[in-house]
């Protein structure tokens, strides 16, 4: 069975104290009426962490593969 997981680049912005830079996030994908798409972090505990805004282009699907060095590979990865 394949896990379904999501990763999308983050919109650079700042939050707080905290300046989120277009950084890869990994987790549930959200997109909402407005077309505004949100992946939701994984968390250990399995509590639910507040979901990050994407780039919409940038959201790809697990594919249920690694490459050789183990990495997962998402729809959209070049793969060489």
């Amino acid at each position: 069975m394949v896990e379904i997981k999501f990763r999308g680049k983050t919109i650079p912005f700042v939050e707080g104290d905290y300046e989120y830079k277009g950084e890869w996030v990994y987790g549930y994908f959200h997109k909402t009426y407005k077309g505004d798409c949100f992946i939701i972090e994984f968390s250990k505990t399995g509590l639910v962490l507040p979901g990050k805004k994407v780039i919409p282009e940038s959201v790809g699907r697990f594919i249920g593969l690694t490459d050789k060095k183990g990495i997962d590979i998402y729809e959209g990865d070049n793969v060489l």
